[in-house]
């Protein structure tokens, strides 16, 4: 999993009830650790960027670091449970119960 993730994804976040897209990140995962994006959803753009670190024992990825739109800044914090991955889509849920599919 350290070996697939880095690289630029897209990825797209689902919630289950009601079905359908609640937003979508644009990612790229440094081999180094980091990563920088851009959620876009209902508040609009944001920007995104901290330390990413897998664990491929347990198939989690986690992103940590800080959100902006310009003018705020918040804790960025993901955890999502990888459910199947491979070079090409990652499929998985964050710990808020959101589904994310990721494709490079």
């Amino acid at each position: 999993m350290n070996e697939l993730l880095p690289g630029v994804w897209q990825v797209q976040i689902q919630l289950p009830y009601p079905p359908g897209v609640m937003g979508r990140l644009n990612v790229e995962i440094f081999p180094t650790g980091m990563f920088r994006g851009q959620l876009t959803g209902p508040m609009g753009v944001i920007a995104v960027e901290g330390q990413w670190q897998a664990n491929p024992a347990t198939n989690q990825i986690g992103l940590q670091g800080y959100q902006t739109n310009g003018y705020q800044s918040a804790p960025y914090i993901v955890l999502v449970q990888a459910t199947g991955f491979d070079s090409r889509q990652i499929v998985g849920m964050t710990s808020a119960g959101d589904r994310s599919r990721g494709s490079e």
